[in-house]
């Protein structure tokens, strides 16, 4: 799901790019360009922060802490929450 929004912001920053760009050269539609791409923003940031809202459950989901926990866990290989739970408990101690 949150691949969706992804695709969903991408295609939103390509719209708002068309958009800004054509302003510079289609006079008499500048006022309505500039309002789909401010329309094409506030659109790109909901998708941006839904996503980052369902990567966090997703982590959680999974079993760990946040979405930066995951990252560190996959960073050095560990993929499953438990192991990574155990290692980050023998560093401590």
């Amino acid at each position: 799901m949150s691949t969706a929004f992804a695709f969903l912001g991408l295609f939103t920053i390509i719209y708002m790019g068309w958009n800004l760009l054509t302003s510079l050269f289609v006079w008499r539609r500048r006022k309505s360009k500039f309002k789909r791409a401010g329309i094409a923003f506030l659109v790109l940031t909901g998708s941006t922060l839904i996503c980052g809202i369902l990567l966090e459950h997703e982590a959680r989901d999974a079993g760990f802490e946040s979405t930066s926990d995951r990252e560190d866990a996959n960073s050095v290989g560990i993929y499953d929450p438990a192991i990574w739970n155990a290692e980050k408990a023998a560093e401590l101690r």
